[in-house]
Protein backbone atom coordinates (compact mmCIF):
# COMPACT_ATOMS: atom_id res chain seq x y z
CA UNK A 1 0.00 0.00 0.00
CA UNK A 2 3.08 2.40 -0.47
CA UNK A 3 4.14 2.37 3.29
CA UNK A 4 7.58 2.98 4.01
CA UNK A 5 9.25 0.25 5.68
CA UNK A 6 10.27 2.48 8.12
CA UNK A 7 6.44 3.41 8.90
CA UNK A 8 5.47 -0.33 9.03
CA UNK A 9 8.50 -1.38 11.27
CA UNK A 10 7.94 0.97 13.35
CA UNK A 11 4.24 0.38 13.62
CA UNK A 12 4.66 -3.42 13.87
CA UNK A 13 7.13 -2.38 16.88
CA UNK A 14 4.29 -0.82 18.62
CA UNK A 15 1.67 -3.33 18.36
CA UNK A 16 2.77 -6.75 17.63
CA UNK A 17 3.56 -8.75 14.08
CA UNK A 18 0.48 -10.50 14.71
CA UNK A 19 -2.11 -7.48 15.24
CA UNK A 20 -2.68 -6.17 11.32
CA UNK A 21 -6.00 -3.99 12.19
CA UNK A 22 -3.95 -2.21 14.87
CA UNK A 23 -0.95 -1.87 11.69
CA UNK A 24 -3.01 -0.94 9.51
CA UNK A 25 -5.06 1.82 11.59
CA UNK A 26 -1.42 2.94 12.79
CA UNK A 27 -0.36 3.86 9.41
CA UNK A 28 -3.29 5.65 8.16
CA UNK A 29 -3.42 7.91 11.26
CA UNK A 30 0.01 8.32 11.02
CA UNK A 31 -0.93 9.46 7.15
CA UNK A 32 -3.45 12.00 7.83
CA UNK A 33 -1.23 13.89 10.39
CA UNK A 34 1.53 14.39 7.89
CA UNK A 35 0.91 15.39 4.83
CA UNK A 36 4.52 15.56 3.98
CA UNK A 37 4.45 11.54 3.30
CA UNK A 38 1.64 12.03 0.99
CA UNK A 39 3.57 14.72 -1.15
CA UNK A 40 6.49 12.04 -1.22
CA UNK A 41 5.07 8.87 -2.00
CA UNK A 42 2.01 10.52 -4.12
CA UNK A 43 3.75 12.49 -6.36
CA UNK A 44 7.33 11.04 -7.55
CA UNK A 45 7.80 13.96 -9.76
CA UNK A 46 8.40 15.95 -6.26
CA UNK A 47 12.11 17.07 -6.43
CA UNK A 48 13.36 14.95 -3.39
CA UNK A 49 16.45 17.91 -3.58
CA UNK A 50 13.86 20.12 -1.85
CA UNK A 51 13.00 18.06 1.13
CA UNK A 52 16.71 17.78 2.02
CA UNK A 53 18.14 19.59 5.18
CA UNK A 54 14.41 21.46 5.35
CA UNK A 55 12.92 21.10 8.30
CA UNK A 56 9.18 20.44 9.01
CA UNK A 57 8.21 24.08 9.00
CA UNK A 58 9.61 24.95 5.69
CA UNK A 59 8.68 21.82 4.18
CA UNK A 60 8.94 22.22 0.19
CA UNK A 61 10.52 25.48 0.13
CA UNK A 62 13.84 26.03 -2.09
CA UNK A 63 16.57 28.50 -1.04
CA UNK A 64 18.07 29.53 -4.26
CA UNK A 65 19.95 32.41 -5.59
CA UNK A 66 17.71 35.37 -6.50
CA UNK A 67 14.95 33.85 -3.65
CA UNK A 68 13.53 37.59 -3.31
CA UNK A 69 12.19 37.78 -6.98
CA UNK A 70 9.45 35.33 -5.74
CA UNK A 71 8.26 37.97 -3.95
CA UNK A 72 6.32 39.38 -6.04
CA UNK A 73 5.09 36.68 -8.96
CA UNK A 74 5.37 33.84 -6.36
CA UNK A 75 7.21 30.50 -6.86
CA UNK A 76 6.20 28.16 -8.97
CA UNK A 77 7.08 24.71 -6.93
CA UNK A 78 5.82 26.65 -4.08
CA UNK A 79 2.40 26.59 -5.64
CA UNK A 80 2.32 23.19 -7.21
CA UNK A 81 3.20 21.94 -3.57
CA UNK A 82 0.23 23.25 -2.28
CA UNK A 83 -1.77 22.49 -4.91
CA UNK A 84 -0.66 18.46 -3.72
CA UNK A 85 -1.23 19.40 -0.53
CA UNK A 86 -4.83 21.15 -0.81
CA UNK A 87 -5.67 18.05 -3.15
CA UNK A 88 -4.58 15.09 -0.55
CA UNK A 89 -6.91 17.21 2.53
CA UNK A 90 -9.50 17.20 0.13
CA UNK A 91 -9.02 13.50 -0.40
CA UNK A 92 -8.78 12.42 3.07
CA UNK A 93 -12.17 14.25 4.03
CA UNK A 94 -13.79 12.76 2.18
CA UNK A 95 -12.68 9.46 2.40
CA UNK A 96 -14.08 10.15 6.39
CA UNK A 97 -17.23 9.92 5.36
CA UNK A 98 -17.95 14.21 4.93
CA UNK A 99 -19.86 15.31 1.69
CA UNK A 100 -18.31 17.21 -0.72
CA UNK A 101 -20.45 20.30 0.08
CA UNK A 102 -19.73 20.21 3.69
CA UNK A 103 -15.59 19.67 2.15
CA UNK A 104 -15.63 22.59 0.11
CA UNK A 105 -17.53 24.77 2.57
CA UNK A 106 -15.28 24.36 5.39
CA UNK A 107 -11.90 25.10 3.07
CA UNK A 108 -13.55 27.81 1.25
CA UNK A 109 -15.03 29.83 4.38
CA UNK A 110 -11.10 28.80 6.40
CA UNK A 111 -8.54 28.50 3.86
CA UNK A 112 -6.86 25.47 2.75
CA UNK A 113 -4.09 26.76 4.91
CA UNK A 114 -6.42 25.90 7.79
CA UNK A 115 -5.02 22.10 10.19
CA UNK A 116 -7.17 19.35 8.94
CA UNK A 117 -8.52 18.77 12.89
CA UNK A 118 -9.66 22.73 12.45
CA UNK A 119 -11.68 21.65 9.21
CA UNK A 120 -12.86 18.72 10.94
CA UNK A 121 -13.72 20.60 13.89
CA UNK A 122 -16.06 23.06 11.84
CA UNK A 123 -17.50 20.47 9.71
CA UNK A 124 -18.83 18.86 13.03
CA UNK A 125 -19.43 22.00 14.65
CA UNK A 126 -21.56 22.93 12.04
CA UNK A 127 -23.54 19.56 12.14
CA UNK A 128 -24.40 19.58 15.17
CA UNK A 129 -25.84 22.96 14.82
CA UNK A 130 -23.51 25.33 16.64
CA UNK A 131 -22.87 26.87 13.53
CA UNK A 132 -23.92 30.36 12.51
CA UNK A 133 -25.16 30.45 9.26
CA UNK A 134 -22.27 30.70 6.99
CA UNK A 135 -23.11 28.79 3.95
CA UNK A 136 -25.57 30.78 1.95
CA UNK A 137 -23.33 30.10 -0.66
CA UNK A 138 -24.83 29.42 -4.70
CA UNK A 139 -25.61 25.67 -4.62
CA UNK A 140 -25.01 25.01 -8.52
CA UNK A 141 -21.53 26.73 -8.33
CA UNK A 142 -20.38 25.11 -5.23
CA UNK A 143 -21.17 21.94 -6.21
CA UNK A 144 -19.53 22.17 -9.55
CA UNK A 145 -16.32 23.31 -7.94
CA UNK A 146 -16.76 20.58 -5.15
CA UNK A 147 -17.26 17.86 -8.11
CA UNK A 148 -14.06 19.46 -10.03
CA UNK A 149 -11.88 19.31 -6.08
CA UNK A 150 -12.86 15.43 -5.98
CA UNK A 151 -11.83 14.71 -9.15
CA UNK A 152 -8.47 16.70 -8.77
CA UNK A 153 -8.02 14.61 -5.43
CA UNK A 154 -8.82 11.50 -6.86
CA UNK A 155 -6.25 11.92 -9.58
CA UNK A 156 -3.87 13.42 -7.03
CA UNK A 157 -3.85 10.37 -4.70
CA UNK A 158 -4.03 7.77 -7.32
CA UNK A 159 -3.48 3.76 -6.70
CA UNK A 160 -3.15 5.19 -2.98
CA UNK A 161 -6.80 6.58 -2.77
CA UNK A 162 -8.56 3.66 -4.45
CA UNK A 163 -6.27 0.98 -2.11
CA UNK A 164 -7.62 2.34 1.20
CA UNK A 165 -11.13 2.02 -0.07
CA UNK A 166 -10.81 -1.47 -1.41
CA UNK A 167 -9.14 -2.31 1.63
CA UNK A 168 -12.07 -0.54 3.45
CA UNK A 169 -9.89 1.69 6.01
CA UNK A 170 -12.28 4.67 5.77
CA UNK A 171 -12.29 6.93 8.80
CA UNK A 172 -16.01 7.78 9.25
CA UNK A 173 -18.73 9.06 11.71
CA UNK A 174 -16.25 11.49 14.28
CA UNK A 175 -17.70 10.97 17.42
CA UNK A 176 -15.97 14.34 18.54
CA UNK A 177 -14.38 17.01 17.43
CA UNK A 178 -10.63 15.72 17.67
CA UNK A 179 -9.04 14.93 14.32
CA UNK A 180 -8.57 11.81 12.96
CA UNK A 181 -4.94 12.41 13.33
CA UNK A 182 -5.95 12.15 17.03
CA UNK A 183 -7.58 8.94 16.60
CA UNK A 184 -7.38 5.27 15.45
CA UNK A 185 -9.58 2.10 15.55
CA UNK A 186 -8.72 -0.68 18.32
CA UNK A 187 -8.98 -3.66 16.99
CA UNK A 188 -12.64 -5.51 15.96
CA UNK A 189 -14.50 -4.07 18.16
CA UNK A 190 -13.76 -0.38 16.81
CA UNK A 191 -12.76 1.47 19.76
CA UNK A 192 -11.79 4.56 19.36
CA UNK A 193 -9.01 6.09 20.87
CA UNK A 194 -8.45 10.44 21.34
CA UNK A 195 -4.80 11.17 22.41
CA UNK A 196 -5.66 12.81 25.81
CA UNK A 197 -7.00 9.57 27.13
CA UNK A 198 -10.46 10.28 26.03
CA UNK A 199 -11.55 6.65 25.01
CA UNK A 200 -15.28 6.12 23.18
CA UNK A 201 -16.84 2.51 22.59
CA UNK A 202 -17.76 3.34 18.76
CA UNK A 203 -19.82 0.82 16.74
CA UNK A 204 -18.82 1.86 12.58
CA UNK A 205 -22.06 3.34 12.10
CA UNK A 206 -21.96 6.61 14.57
CA UNK A 207 -22.31 7.29 18.61
CA UNK A 208 -23.32 4.58 20.36
CA UNK A 209 -21.51 4.28 23.48
CA UNK A 210 -21.93 0.64 25.52
CA UNK A 211 -24.53 -0.15 23.46
CA UNK A 212 -27.95 0.97 22.05
CA UNK A 213 -31.57 -1.16 21.88
CA UNK A 214 -30.95 -4.00 19.29
CA UNK A 215 -27.20 -3.84 19.77
CA UNK A 216 -24.84 -6.19 21.79
CA UNK A 217 -23.56 -4.07 25.30
CA UNK A 218 -20.08 -3.46 24.96
CA UNK A 219 -17.73 -3.34 27.92
CA UNK A 220 -15.84 -0.70 29.78
CA UNK A 221 -12.02 -0.19 28.53
CA UNK A 222 -10.78 0.01 31.96
CA UNK A 223 -12.28 -0.64 35.83
CA UNK A 224 -13.83 2.25 37.37
CA UNK A 225 -11.24 3.92 40.07
CA UNK A 226 -12.66 2.03 43.49
CA UNK A 227 -13.60 5.21 45.40
CA UNK A 228 -16.09 6.27 42.54
CA UNK A 229 -17.80 2.78 42.22
CA UNK A 230 -21.51 3.50 43.34
CA UNK A 231 -23.36 3.99 44.94
CA UNK A 232 -24.37 6.42 45.17
CA UNK A 233 -24.33 7.24 41.41
CA UNK A 234 -23.39 10.25 39.49
CA UNK A 235 -24.28 11.07 36.21
CA UNK A 236 -23.30 13.85 34.14
CA UNK A 237 -23.48 14.89 30.86
CA UNK A 238 -22.15 17.47 28.38
CA UNK A 239 -21.47 17.96 24.18
CA UNK A 240 -19.77 15.59 22.32
CA UNK A 241 -18.38 17.52 20.63
CA UNK A 242 -16.31 19.30 22.85
CA UNK A 243 -12.99 19.36 22.31
CA UNK A 244 -10.46 16.32 23.98
CA UNK A 245 -8.78 18.89 26.29
CA UNK A 246 -11.87 19.68 28.01
CA UNK A 247 -12.90 16.12 27.80
CA UNK A 248 -9.82 14.81 29.39
CA UNK A 249 -10.35 17.67 32.17
CA UNK A 250 -13.64 16.47 32.67
CA UNK A 251 -12.31 13.01 33.11
CA UNK A 252 -9.81 13.51 35.21
CA UNK A 253 -12.31 15.51 37.62
CA UNK A 254 -14.06 12.17 37.80
CA UNK A 255 -11.09 10.24 38.61
CA UNK A 256 -10.67 9.10 35.09
CA UNK A 257 -14.54 7.96 34.29
CA UNK A 258 -14.32 8.16 30.53
CA UNK A 259 -17.09 9.43 28.62
CA UNK A 260 -20.00 7.21 26.97
CA UNK A 261 -20.72 8.61 23.70
CA UNK A 262 -24.31 8.59 22.19
CA UNK A 263 -25.96 10.00 19.60
CA UNK A 264 -29.62 10.35 20.30
CA UNK A 265 -30.86 9.47 16.35
CA UNK A 266 -30.55 6.12 18.39
CA UNK A 267 -33.49 7.07 20.38
CA UNK A 268 -35.82 9.47 18.87
CA UNK A 269 -36.36 11.13 15.52
CA UNK A 270 -33.22 14.13 16.06
CA UNK A 271 -29.56 13.66 16.31
CA UNK A 272 -28.17 14.85 19.64
CA UNK A 273 -24.46 13.75 20.12
CA UNK A 274 -23.28 13.52 23.54
CA UNK A 275 -21.07 12.95 26.47
CA UNK A 276 -22.44 10.96 29.93
CA UNK A 277 -19.60 10.61 32.45
CA UNK A 278 -20.94 7.93 34.81
CA UNK A 279 -20.64 4.86 36.85
CA UNK A 280 -23.29 3.30 36.05
CA UNK A 281 -24.06 -0.58 35.45
CA UNK A 282 -23.76 -1.16 31.91
CA UNK A 283 -25.95 -4.28 32.33
CA UNK A 284 -29.36 -4.69 32.06
CA UNK A 285 -30.96 -1.33 29.99
CA UNK A 286 -33.80 -1.00 28.80
CA UNK A 287 -36.28 1.15 27.10
CA UNK A 288 -38.85 3.97 29.02
CA UNK A 289 -42.59 3.41 28.14
CA UNK A 290 -44.22 4.81 25.40
CA UNK A 291 -41.41 4.27 22.82
CA UNK A 292 -40.61 7.26 21.29
CA UNK A 293 -41.43 8.19 17.55
CA UNK A 294 -38.31 7.17 15.44
CA UNK A 295 -38.25 9.62 12.41
CA UNK A 296 -39.51 13.10 11.62
CA UNK A 297 -42.61 11.87 9.99
CA UNK A 298 -43.49 10.22 12.79
CA UNK A 299 -43.27 12.44 15.36
CA UNK A 300 -44.80 14.76 12.83
CA UNK A 301 -46.96 13.09 10.88
CA UNK A 302 -49.25 16.53 10.33
CA UNK A 303 -45.96 17.00 7.89
CA UNK A 304 -46.25 13.95 5.39
CA UNK A 305 -48.96 15.73 3.37
CA UNK A 306 -46.41 18.36 2.22
CA UNK A 307 -43.03 16.39 2.12
CA UNK A 308 -41.49 16.45 -1.47
CA UNK A 309 -39.84 13.53 -2.56
CA UNK A 310 -36.57 14.90 -2.84
CA UNK A 311 -36.45 15.92 0.93
CA UNK A 312 -35.21 12.37 1.95
CA UNK A 313 -34.64 13.79 5.60
CA UNK A 314 -35.63 10.74 8.14
CA UNK A 315 -33.78 12.71 11.15
CA UNK A 316 -33.66 16.26 12.69
CA UNK A 317 -30.55 17.90 13.47
CA UNK A 318 -29.46 18.98 17.00
CA UNK A 319 -32.30 20.94 18.44
CA UNK A 320 -30.62 23.74 19.92
CA UNK A 321 -32.14 27.08 21.11
CA UNK A 322 -31.41 28.74 17.90
CA UNK A 323 -33.88 30.12 15.97
CA UNK A 324 -34.59 30.22 11.98
CA UNK A 325 -35.32 33.97 11.24
CA UNK A 326 -38.12 35.07 8.74
CA UNK A 327 -35.67 36.03 6.02
CA UNK A 328 -34.36 32.70 5.55
CA UNK A 329 -37.95 31.52 5.43
CA UNK A 330 -38.58 33.97 3.00
CA UNK A 331 -35.85 33.20 0.54
CA UNK A 332 -36.56 29.75 0.59
CA UNK A 333 -40.12 30.73 -0.50
CA UNK A 334 -39.53 32.48 -2.70
CA UNK A 335 -37.49 30.26 -4.91
CA UNK A 336 -40.32 27.64 -4.73
CA UNK A 337 -43.03 29.85 -5.73
CA UNK A 338 -40.94 31.13 -8.67
CA UNK A 339 -39.87 28.29 -9.95
CA UNK A 340 -43.25 27.11 -10.77
CA UNK A 341 -42.87 23.42 -9.43
CA UNK A 342 -40.38 23.03 -11.03
CA UNK A 343 -37.36 22.89 -8.82
CA UNK A 344 -33.70 22.31 -10.33
CA UNK A 345 -31.68 20.03 -8.86
CA UNK A 346 -29.40 23.14 -7.18
CA UNK A 347 -32.81 24.39 -6.09
CA UNK A 348 -33.48 21.56 -3.92
CA UNK A 349 -29.76 20.88 -2.89
CA UNK A 350 -29.81 24.66 -1.51
CA UNK A 351 -33.19 24.40 -0.06
CA UNK A 352 -32.42 21.17 1.64
CA UNK A 353 -29.30 22.88 3.26
CA UNK A 354 -30.89 25.19 4.80
CA UNK A 355 -33.77 23.02 6.17
CA UNK A 356 -31.13 20.73 7.73
CA UNK A 357 -28.94 23.44 9.33
CA UNK A 358 -32.39 25.07 10.87
CA UNK A 359 -34.38 22.03 11.49
CA UNK A 360 -37.10 23.59 9.11
CA UNK A 361 -40.17 20.91 7.85
CA UNK A 362 -43.00 21.37 5.57
CA UNK A 363 -46.04 22.72 6.95
CA UNK A 364 -47.77 23.67 3.34
CA UNK A 365 -47.27 23.16 -0.10
CA UNK A 366 -44.14 24.69 -0.40
CA UNK A 367 -44.17 25.85 2.79
CA UNK A 368 -41.10 25.24 5.41
CA UNK A 369 -41.34 26.67 9.11
CA UNK A 370 -38.97 26.08 12.60
CA UNK A 371 -40.48 23.70 14.91
CA UNK A 372 -43.15 24.76 17.18
CA UNK A 373 -42.09 24.68 21.21
CA UNK A 374 -44.68 21.70 22.06
CA UNK A 375 -42.86 19.38 18.83
CA UNK A 376 -40.07 20.00 20.39
CA UNK A 377 -40.86 18.70 23.90
CA UNK A 378 -42.37 15.89 22.41
CA UNK A 379 -39.21 14.83 20.19
CA UNK A 380 -37.02 15.88 22.93
CA UNK A 381 -39.14 13.25 25.27
CA UNK A 382 -41.58 15.55 27.54
CA UNK A 383 -45.26 15.31 27.58
CA UNK A 384 -47.01 17.85 24.99
CA UNK A 385 -46.68 21.40 26.99
CA UNK A 386 -44.29 20.72 29.63
CA UNK A 387 -42.86 24.20 29.79
CA UNK A 388 -46.27 25.62 29.06
CA UNK A 389 -47.89 28.10 31.40
CA UNK A 390 -43.95 29.10 33.36
CA UNK A 391 -42.28 30.67 30.59
CA UNK A 392 -42.87 33.08 27.09
CA UNK A 393 -42.19 31.07 23.45
CA UNK A 394 -38.52 32.38 23.26
CA UNK A 395 -37.73 31.13 27.06
CA UNK A 396 -39.41 27.91 27.08
CA UNK A 397 -37.26 26.81 23.70
CA UNK A 398 -34.12 28.10 25.59
CA UNK A 399 -34.73 26.13 27.92
CA UNK A 400 -35.64 23.05 25.82
CA UNK A 401 -32.35 23.42 23.75
CA UNK A 402 -29.94 22.56 26.63
CA UNK A 403 -32.66 20.30 27.81
CA UNK A 404 -31.72 16.22 28.28
CA UNK A 405 -33.12 14.14 25.44
CA UNK A 406 -35.06 11.72 27.45
CA UNK A 407 -35.40 8.79 25.85
CA UNK A 408 -31.51 7.80 25.76
CA UNK A 409 -30.90 9.65 29.29
CA UNK A 410 -33.99 7.27 30.74
CA UNK A 411 -32.11 4.13 28.84
CA UNK A 412 -28.78 4.39 30.53
CA UNK A 413 -30.99 4.81 34.46
CA UNK A 414 -32.85 1.73 33.45
CA UNK A 415 -30.49 0.40 35.99
CA UNK A 416 -31.50 1.91 38.44
CA UNK A 417 -35.14 0.36 38.65
CA UNK A 418 -34.11 -2.94 40.30
CA UNK A 419 -31.86 -1.59 42.24
CA UNK A 420 -34.41 0.60 44.30
CA UNK A 421 -37.71 -1.20 43.62
CA UNK A 422 -39.17 1.12 46.36
CA UNK A 423 -37.87 4.46 45.54
CA UNK A 424 -35.14 6.50 44.61
CA UNK A 425 -33.59 10.05 46.27
CA UNK A 426 -31.94 11.59 43.94
CA UNK A 427 -29.69 15.38 44.39
CA UNK A 428 -30.49 16.96 40.82
CA UNK A 429 -27.75 19.50 39.59
CA UNK A 430 -28.35 21.96 37.21
CA UNK A 431 -32.00 20.52 36.83
CA UNK A 432 -33.45 22.79 34.05
CA UNK A 433 -36.87 21.94 33.47
CA UNK A 434 -36.57 18.31 35.36
CA UNK A 435 -35.32 16.38 32.28
CA UNK A 436 -33.54 13.85 35.66
CA UNK A 437 -36.96 13.84 37.01
CA UNK A 438 -39.17 13.00 33.99
CA UNK A 439 -36.92 10.27 33.33
CA UNK A 440 -36.82 8.26 35.98
CA UNK A 441 -40.61 8.80 36.02
CA UNK A 442 -41.08 7.58 32.82
CA UNK A 443 -39.20 4.09 33.69
CA UNK A 444 -41.91 3.99 36.63
CA UNK A 445 -38.80 4.65 39.25
CA UNK A 446 -40.37 6.33 42.49
CA UNK A 447 -38.87 9.54 43.07
CA UNK A 448 -39.19 9.20 47.15
CA UNK A 449 -36.93 12.50 47.03
CA UNK A 450 -35.28 14.89 44.71
CA UNK A 451 -33.36 17.44 45.93
CA UNK A 452 -32.94 19.88 42.74
CA UNK A 453 -30.68 22.96 41.95
CA UNK A 454 -31.54 25.20 39.62
CA UNK A 455 -30.55 28.62 39.31
CA UNK A 456 -33.32 29.50 37.09
CA UNK A 457 -36.86 30.45 38.38
CA UNK A 458 -38.75 29.93 35.70
CA UNK A 459 -36.94 26.35 35.23
CA UNK A 460 -38.02 25.57 38.96
CA UNK A 461 -41.74 26.92 38.11
CA UNK A 462 -41.55 24.35 35.68
CA UNK A 463 -40.16 21.37 37.87
CA UNK A 464 -42.53 22.37 40.50
CA UNK A 465 -44.85 22.23 38.34
CA UNK A 466 -44.76 18.84 36.77
CA UNK A 467 -43.87 17.74 40.16
CA UNK A 468 -47.68 18.59 41.14
CA UNK A 469 -49.21 17.77 37.62
CA UNK A 470 -47.73 14.04 37.83
CA UNK A 471 -48.85 13.57 41.46
CA UNK A 472 -45.81 12.47 42.53
CA UNK A 473 -46.02 11.56 46.42
CA UNK A 474 -42.57 12.01 47.24
CA UNK A 475 -40.61 15.29 48.49
CA UNK A 476 -39.08 18.37 46.08
CA UNK A 477 -36.69 20.01 47.86
CA UNK A 478 -35.66 23.19 45.63
CA UNK A 479 -32.38 25.45 46.06
CA UNK A 480 -31.08 28.12 43.94
CA UNK A 481 -26.68 27.89 43.47
CA UNK A 482 -24.94 25.07 43.19
CA UNK A 483 -22.24 27.63 44.63
CA UNK A 484 -24.51 27.81 47.72
CA UNK A 485 -23.67 23.87 48.43
CA UNK A 486 -20.93 24.02 50.91
CA UNK A 487 -19.65 21.38 52.59
CA UNK A 488 -22.27 21.89 55.79
CA UNK A 489 -25.00 22.20 53.67
CA UNK A 490 -24.44 18.75 51.90
CA UNK A 491 -23.71 17.21 55.64
CA UNK A 492 -27.31 18.87 56.61
CA UNK A 493 -29.01 17.35 53.50
CA UNK A 494 -27.57 13.67 53.55
CA UNK A 495 -28.90 13.58 56.99
CA UNK A 496 -32.26 14.84 55.97
CA UNK A 497 -32.53 12.34 53.10
CA UNK A 498 -30.86 9.51 54.12
CA UNK A 499 -28.16 10.13 51.61
CA UNK A 500 -28.45 10.32 48.15
CA UNK A 501 -28.41 7.32 45.72
CA UNK A 502 -28.37 9.40 42.27
CA UNK A 503 -26.63 12.79 41.56
CA UNK A 504 -27.51 13.77 38.51
CA UNK A 505 -26.46 16.68 36.46
CA UNK A 506 -25.40 18.71 33.15
CA UNK A 507 -25.52 22.17 32.35
CA UNK A 508 -25.34 24.64 29.36
CA UNK A 509 -22.16 23.68 26.93
CA UNK A 510 -23.07 25.97 23.92
CA UNK A 511 -19.70 27.55 24.33
CA UNK A 512 -17.38 24.10 24.60
CA UNK A 513 -18.14 22.87 21.19
CA UNK A 514 -15.31 22.57 18.47
CA UNK A 515 -12.50 24.07 21.01
CA UNK A 516 -9.28 23.39 21.19
CA UNK A 517 -8.11 24.64 24.78
CA UNK A 518 -9.52 24.42 28.26
CA UNK A 519 -9.73 28.34 28.58
CA UNK A 520 -13.38 27.96 28.44
CA UNK A 521 -13.98 25.36 31.53
CA UNK A 522 -12.13 27.87 33.00
CA UNK A 523 -13.79 30.45 32.66
CA UNK A 524 -17.37 30.79 30.70
CA UNK A 525 -18.03 27.04 32.00
CA UNK A 526 -16.22 26.80 35.50
CA UNK A 527 -19.35 26.41 37.24
CA UNK A 528 -18.27 22.59 35.66
CA UNK A 529 -16.28 21.97 38.47
CA UNK A 530 -19.31 22.30 41.51
CA UNK A 531 -20.71 19.30 39.87
CA UNK A 532 -17.45 17.00 40.49
CA UNK A 533 -16.71 19.02 43.86
CA UNK A 534 -20.31 18.11 45.26
CA UNK A 535 -20.14 14.37 43.97
CA UNK A 536 -16.57 14.00 45.76
CA UNK A 537 -18.27 15.62 49.06
CA UNK A 538 -21.23 13.59 49.12
CA UNK A 539 -19.65 10.41 48.43
CA UNK A 540 -17.10 11.26 51.46
CA UNK A 541 -19.68 12.66 53.78
CA UNK A 542 -21.68 9.16 53.12
CA UNK A 543 -19.06 7.06 53.28
CA UNK A 544 -17.37 8.48 56.17
CA UNK A 545 -20.98 7.93 58.24
CA UNK A 546 -21.27 4.57 56.48
CA UNK A 547 -18.06 3.49 58.22
CA UNK A 548 -18.79 5.42 61.93
CA UNK A 549 -22.01 3.84 61.97
CA UNK A 550 -20.57 0.44 60.73
CA UNK A 551 -17.89 0.98 63.87
CA UNK A 552 -20.39 1.87 65.89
Amino acid sequence: MGYSSTMVEKAISIHGKENCNEILEYLLACKVADYSLDLVSVDPTVDSERLEGDDESNFGEKKVEGEDTFAEHGDPQEDRSKDLKADNIIAFLLEMGYSEKEVSSAIEINGIDTPIDELVDFIDAHLCGKESNKYAKDAVVANHQVKKQKTQAEESCGSKFRKRKQAGVILNDMETSSSAAQKRAIGEKQRKVLKGDVVSNLCPEGLTGFGVPGKPIGQRLEEINVFMQGPPFFYYENDAFASKDIWKTISENFYGVEPEVVDSKYFSASRRPRGYVHNLPIEGRFQALPLPPMTIQEALPQTKDYWPTWDQRKKLNCIDSRRCGSVIREELCTIIENSRGKLQDGQQKYILEKCEEWNLVWVGPGQVAPLEVDEIEIILGFEKDHTRGTSCATDRLHCLGNAFQIDTVAYHLSVLKALYPDGIKVLSLFSGIGGAEVALHRLGIHLSCVVSVEICEKNRLVLNSWWTKTQQTGSLIQKEDVQDLNTEVLEHLVDTVGGFDLIIGGFTCNNLPGKNSRDDLETKSSIFYEFPRIVNEVREIMHSKASANNFS
